[in-house]
């Protein structure tokens, strides 16, 4: 493809936009990728286009190598099946709900697991016709209640989505495993460095998942990993174990006075001891029941760790506590009392004696042996921190965040029981399809892509997504040197920009480097014999005659 820049619609900025912070979104604004209609809400201009069309197209041919049929599913989905799997509540306000004229309730579709199970029970009948894989690459919507960093953080997305249909749990693990590769092998064809992390299912359910995750520093995962064997998780799924506590003498138990201390950090500094030595008592309403979960006090509990626990807590009120029989802010562990389960998190192994709260307002006790106090349950909802120890092999954890493009999850029949989508096993018997989910951001790729391949000039965009290969800068009066350089360009399967603007040649050159064209090369009315070739990744240049500009190019095209 040819494309001229004097009637080409974009128009390149010299300054970032005020409200960006990523720098992937201070690029896609400036090179003219992308334009904002309304708060998370972007429309693509052309040259962002054939970036989105591009890596839908990587998407498209893994996935249709593994076998994978594409189909499009309706956006505007009514209100039933969501409720029959009880998502329509659980989603809430992130998704976009509507009426029609009858009063009836629909949504724009944040995912697709309703819709597809309903059709699989509609269409597949019987096991022979399994195992299948289906996808789509189209337009999600969730109301994200702060669209941030461009596109990483949307209201209107573009997703490919898949979904696997199995009558055991050894077929729907061979295609698990298909896909991850074929993820691995889509952003690897991409040039990006990434992590597949175990993580947590979420609202999309289901009893294994896994994420993969492209390091950048407006990354919104935070991910472990131990170099010493391998393992790797997200925060939300993340196990460790707590370093030991430095050795102190153990004091005689006894409670003591500490005036107005009613957080931990008060608490340190009152008795002097370090904050890992006190147990903080975490008080929550829990699936409607009462529970004092006990965590080390340079902890936190984890809120998706939470979440997995119960399918609705809250912090408990402070007339809740008083109500219980305890002093809020001086909470500590007491057996016998009505109602209420005490869980004691795994931060606390390391513990042998410690700081409690006295149930008396200022005081608490020290000297308490952690083996000594009450508890129902040893649970791990305490955050993971960076120094922990693996759980595998008790090498020192390291973290580092980054953006989540791609996640796969093992649903089992999450979704085939309540819609009641079956088919006849080979004795007859109707059972539920055992299913897989498998999603990948096409929009957030470009964000990814751009947030590891750029420098202070702009995008380095590779090859394989660039939105066009090579870029040409004119100067002086060369049009029929022009044409017959573009003309062998194209027919060597390159797409090619003719910057022909009335611009001077600095602005041009700038503007070529703003947009990441990987190939930039200047024809001079001066020597049109020979022109100048710059690849965007290397800053190489080199001075070639015109014949042996296609071979220089596609010889240095497998390293763009």
């Amino acid at each position: 493809m040819i494309a001229h820049a004097k009637n080409f619609f974009y128009k390149t900025l010299r300054e970032d936009p005020k409200d960006a912070e990523a720098v992937s979104h201070k690029l896609l604004i400036r090179s003219s990728m992308i334009k904002q209609i309304a708060s998370g809400i972007y429309a693509f201009l052309p040259l962002g286009h054939r970036v989105l069309k591009k890596i839908e197209t990587i998407v498209r041919e893994e996935m249709d190598g593994i076998g994978g049929q594409e189909m499009t599913m309706s956006i505007m989905m009514p209100a039933e099946m969501w409720k029959k799997t009880g998502r329509w509540d659980i989603y809430g306000d992130d998704m976009l709900k509507l009426k029609d004229r009858k009063e009836q309730d629909f949504c724009l579709g944040p995912t697709h697991e309703e819709q597809v199970t309903t059709l699989a029970g509609q269409v597949i009948s019987s096991y022979k016709q399994l195992p299948l894989l289906v996808y789509q690459i189209q337009t999600k919507f969730r109301d994200e209640p702060r669209p941030r960093f461009g596109l990483i953080r949307l209201r209107e997305f573009v997703m490919k989505d898949g979904y696997s249909f199995h009558d055991n749990e050894e077929s729907l693990h061979e295609t698990y495993m298909e896909v991850l590769k074929a993820y691995q092998r889509i952003l690897g064809r991409m040039d990006l460095s990434f992590s597949v992390v175990a993580a947590d299912p979420g609202q999309i359910g289901g009893n294994l998942s896994h994420e993969f995750i492209v390091p950048a520093k407006v990354g919104e995962s935070t991910v472990f990993k131990c170099d010493k064997c391998g393992y790797v998780a997200t925060s939300e799924v993340a196990t460790s174990v707590a370093p030991a506590l430095d050795t102190l003498e153990k004091p005689d138990q006894a409670k003591l006075h500490t005036p107005n201390s009613s957080s931990i950090d008060d608490v340190s500094q009152v008795l002097s001891l370090p904050k890992s030595r006190i147990v903080k008592a975490v008080m929550v309403i829990g699936d409607s029941k009462p529970y004092m979960i006990l965590v080390r006090g340079d902890r936190n509990v984890d809120e998706s760790k939470m979440n997995r626990r119960f399918s609705e807590w809250r912090m408990m009120t402070d007339e809740e506590i008083t109500n219980m029989g305890l002093v809020p802010g001086f909470v500590g562990p007491k057996a016998h009392i009505e109602g209420l389960t005490i869980l004691k998190d795994k931060s606390l192994d390391n513990v042998d004696w410690g700081v409690v709260g006295a149930n008396e307002k200022d005081y608490h006790i020290v000297g308490v042996s952690l083996g000594d106090i009450p508890y129902d349950e040893i649970v791990d909802v305490g955050a993971v921190v960076e120094g922990d120890a693996c759980p595998n092999c008790g090498g020192p954890l390291s973290s580092f965040t980054g953006l989540e493009v791609g996640h796969i999850f093992r649903l089992g029949t999450r979704y085939s029981e309540p819609l009641e989508a079956f088919y006849h096993d080979a004795n007859g018997e109707r059972k539920p399809f055992i299913m897989g989910c498998y999603g990948i951001g096409v929009t957030r790729l470009v964000s990814a892509i751009i947030e590891q391949h750029h420098d202070d000039n702009g995008i380095v965009w590779p090859w394989v997504v660039a939105p066009f290969h090579v870029v040409l800068i004119p100067i002086g009066t060369v049009q029929s040197s022009l044409d017959e350089l573009s003309d062998s360009l194209v027919k060597a399967g390159l797409d090619v920009f003719v910057d022909d603007r009335d611009e001077r040649p600095g602005v041009k050159f700038v503007d070529a480097d703003l947009v990441g064209f990987p190939v930039r090369i200047v024809v001079n009315a001066k020597n049109t014999d020979q022109v100048e070739i710059k690849f965007r990744k290397t800053g190489e240049v080199v001075r070639v005659s015109r014949n042996e500009v296609v071979k220089t190019i596609l010889d240095e095209a497998k390293n763009l």
